[in-house]
């Protein structure tokens, strides 16, 4: 059975790591005596993919998936439920470029939306015989830099510079507006949801994006224009809004990253009626934790949304990775963009 090799950077001052791996409903614990700011090696077989480190008692890092893409990690200096050490790639002598250009568009004829590119080292704007596939991402103010929020960031380019054939879009998402802006208007939205999501813009968004936006790149980065090579990407809301516009512009994207989706805001007989309009399916990520009351009330419609993927003829099309000891934050949301972003063509 062929094997992983996962490193940990212990900056922790930990006498001692253990490598917790989980996957096929398995569990295996691997332990291994260290020092301060050493570097912990470790074998896993391959049916494995997600991993978390101890010191063997109370101290403990978040999950992250791993993979051929990345399966070294250090702390990023962040916690979250009080002691819960949250996790970067490590980056030994490889330093990603972290800077992104930035351009401003109109959205909506009343706001300006800022928009992050962000390109791997070996990107040469000269260079128009080489083209990069895209991957456009929601939030975009955190997923490139490492103090982003209070748990880090989603290590996009700590991530994407391994592969070094994709460019990155971050549509930035920051204000007091994002939650409307995020929420395509497909319906009635539940009663006890309509003060933060009611009105929804999100399919102003995605014309912004898909008329605006994508044109821009085409012009003026050397990406590939066809959907085997665009994906869109998301969380939360931003997760509801890739799979909006995922499954409504499938002509434009092959894939894409559903992360914590907001499927639940809808009335129920409004998102099964919107689900069974789907003509056309990309090929579907859709990721979700059960460790927070969040991630607890997203679950249920999540898992409904599946199970009618699993039954129709879009199954093939379907990767569920559902991860009950995650929480709704950037830091189990970086260790599933792992994951995905070893699915890119």
């Amino acid at each position: 059975m062929s094997s992983n090799e996962v490193i940990f950077h212990n900056t922790l001052g930990w006498d001692r790591v253990n490598a917790v791996f989980t996957g096929c409903d398995r569990t295996k614990q691997c332990k291994m005596d260290t020092l301060p700011n050493s570097l912990v090696r470790c074998c896993i077989d391959t049916e494995f993919d997600d991993v978390y480190f101890t010191n063997g008692a109370k101290k403990k890092t978040a999950h992250t998936a791993f993979n051929r893409l990345c399966s070294s990690f250090e702390p990023n200096g962040f916690t979250y439920d009080s002691d819960i050490v949250c996790l970067q790639p490590y980056e030994g002598d490889l330093h990603s470029d972290t800077s992104t250009h930035k351009i401003t568009f109109e959205f909506a004829g009343k706001t300006q939306k800022n928009v992050y590119v962000w390109t791997p080292s070996c990107y040469n704007p000269a260079d128009k015989g080489k083209k990069y596939g895209v991957v456009y991402m929601f939030d975009g103010q955190n997923l490139f830099s490492r103090n982003s929020t209070a748990y880090g960031s989603w290590n996009v380019p700590q991530v994407m510079e391994r592969r070094s054939d994709y460019i990155v879009v971050g549509i930035d998402n920051s204000d007091h507006y994002r939650d409307s802006q995020l929420t395509p208007n497909i319906g009635k939205i539940k009663k006890q949801y309509t003060h933060m999501f009611g009105n929804g813009t999100g399919v102003q968004m995605a014309q912004l994006l898909v008329n605006k936006i994508i044109p821009y790149i085409n012009k003026n980065y050397n990406v590939f224009t066809d959907k085997s090579h665009t994906a869109i990407v998301g969380g939360s809301s931003g997760g509801l809004e890739s799979f909006y516009i995922g499954t409504s512009y499938s002509n434009i994207f092959g894939i894409v990253g559903a992360f914590s989706p907001a499927f639940v805001l809808y009335e129920d007989s409004v998102w099964e009626n919107y689900l069974k309009s789907i003509k056309l399916c990309p090929e579907m990520y859709i990721y979700i934790g059960r460790n927070d009351l969040v991630e607890k009330e997203l679950y249920p419609q999540v898992e409904k949304t599946v199970q009618f993927f699993k039954n129709s003829e879009h199954s093939s099309k379907l990767v569920y990775d559902c991860r009950e000891f995650n929480s709704h934050n950037e830091a189990a949301w970086a260790g599933a963009f792992i994951k995905f972003a070893a699915m890119l063509k």
